[in-house]
C-alpha cells in the first residue's frame, strides 16, 4: 500500500482538508464581521444625530422668530416627529438605535421648553443621553462608553 507516484503532481487528501477548513474559517469570519457591522453602523447614528440637531434648530428659529410652538414625539417605535403649525417632518431612527420610553417635548411659541433627559440605547452598547437644558430649548449630547 506504501506506492508512490512518481513524477505526479498534486495535492494529497489531508492537504485538500486542510485548505479547504482554513478556507471555511475565513468565510465565517467575513460573514461575522458583516453582520456585526450591520448591527451597528456608526455612519447611520451619526446621520441621526446630525439631522436630529438641524430638525430641532428649525424648530427653534420656528418659536423664536415666527412664534410657533412644536411638539417633539420622539417614539419608542423608532421615529421622531416634529409637528409644527400643520406640518409634519419625520426623522427615522437608525435600527440600532432605541429609546427609553416614548416621549413628547413641547417647545412653546417663545421658544422655552421643559428640562428633561431622554436616553437612547445603541446595539453597540454605547448609551447617548439627549439633555434638554432650561430655557430656549437648547440640548446637548452625551455618549457613555459600553
Amino acid at each position: 500500500m506504501g506506492v508512490k507516484l512518481r513524477g505526479r503532481k498534486g495535492f494529497t487528501v489531508l492537504e485538500t482538508l486542510v485548505a479547504m477548513v482554513i478556507t471555511a474559517g475565513l468565510l465565517i469570519l467575513v460573514s461575522y464581521s458583516v453582520t456585526a457591522f450591520r448591527a451597528h453602523n456608526p455612519v447611520a447614528e451619526r446621520a441621526f444625530w446630525r439631522a436630529l440637531a438641524a430638525d430641532w434648530k428649525r424648530s427653534q428659529y420656528e418659536a423664536r422668530y415666527r412664534h410657533h410652538s412644536t411638539v417633539v414625539t420622539i417614539s419608542r417605535g423608532g421615529e421622531v416627529r416634529f409637528v409644527c403649525d400643520g406640518l409634519v417632518r419625520t426623522l427615522e431612527m437608525p435600527r440600532t438605535l432605541t429609546v427609553t420610553k416614548t416621549t413628547v417635548v413641547s417647545m412653546k411659541g417663545d421658544g422655552y421648553v421643559q428640562p428633561r433627559t431622554i436616553q437612547f440605547h445603541s446595539t453597540s452598547g454605547w448609551q447617548y443621553k439627549m439633555i434638554i437644558q432650561m430655557g430656549w430649548g437648547v440640548y446637548r449630547l452625551e455618549k457613555a462608553a459600553p
